[in-house]
């Protein structure tokens, strides 16, 4: 049962009373009015009674106050529209903020949205490659999170045809580009087997990449295929055909 400060006080008080000499506890208690035979306690005594009292007060405030500073300048983890601060910050493309945050709270890197994006993975989708660079700079890390499907960062990135950003991660950690998502599928399987228009640029640049480039054409998924197989099967030509030309 929670006690006021009133009464928590009183118990100290009390608890200080009872360690006075026996001689003195008979006199009276500063809880009840003394009787005209009583002597009270010397002056000095209950003075010290009423600063520990007192110090005791300001103790129990000034510990609470400092609890709720903390809480105050712990970071919310979403802000009022439900959105993880993190990619709150990413999306208005505010790095200063997204320092502020990570450095109060740095395990906020790890968190998901409602699309279950990391902040990296968000940042990569967006296709925000001051944002990516930040990431992967102050929190290198963050690249080996995943997706709650499972996939990369980089695999946003190329969906979203965001070459930009896909050359952000190739200057940083170039063997990202080869890591795959739960189908054991590259970002080139990935492009190869979607129809979109922006896609052919990606796989034009994944390609002629310096060795990355060859280790992605010759990857095969955990079904057993390739790149050119996915393009052949979704019957995407101008994909298709540009595979062809770079595995010969």
């Amino acid at each position: 049962m929670k006690k006021d400060k009133g009464e928590v006080a009183k118990i100290l008080s009390l608890s200080l009373i009872t360690k006075l000499p026996s001689s003195l506890l008979h006199y009276c208690s500063p809880f009840t009015s003394p009787s005209k035979n009583t002597t009270l306690i010397p002056r000095d005594v209950v003075t010290h009674i009423q600063v520990f009292t007192i110090r005791a007060d300001i103790a129990m405030e000034s510990s609470s106050q400092r609890l709720h500073r903390g809480h105050q300048a712990r970071p919310r983890s979403q802000n009022a529209q439900g959105i993880p601060s993190v990619h709150a910050a990413i999306q208005g493309r505010n790095q200063e903020m997204l320092k502020a945050i990570l450095m109060q709270q740095s395990d906020l890197i790890s968190t998901h949205d409602e699309a279950g994006r990391t902040p990296l993975s968000y940042a990569a989708y967006k296709g925000f490659e001051d944002m990516v660079e930040y990431l992967l700079k102050e929190f290198p890390k963050s690249i080996s999170e995943r997706d709650k499907d499972s996939s990369h960062a980089v695999h946003k990135a190329c969906l979203g045809g965001h070459i930009n950003v896909l050359k952000v991660f190739h200057l940083y950690f170039p063997k990202s580009l080869l890591v795959a998502d739960r189908n054991g599928r590259t970002i080139l399987h990935v492009a190869a087997k979607e129809h979109r228009e922006k896609l052919i640029d990606v796989v034009s640049y994944l390609v002629r990449l310096p060795e990355i480039g060859k280790l992605l054409l010759c990857k095969s998924d955990d079904e057993g295929d390739t790149p050119l197989a996915l393009a052949s099967e979704s019957n995407n030509r101008q994909i298709q055909k540009i595979l062809q030309q770079y595995m010969a």
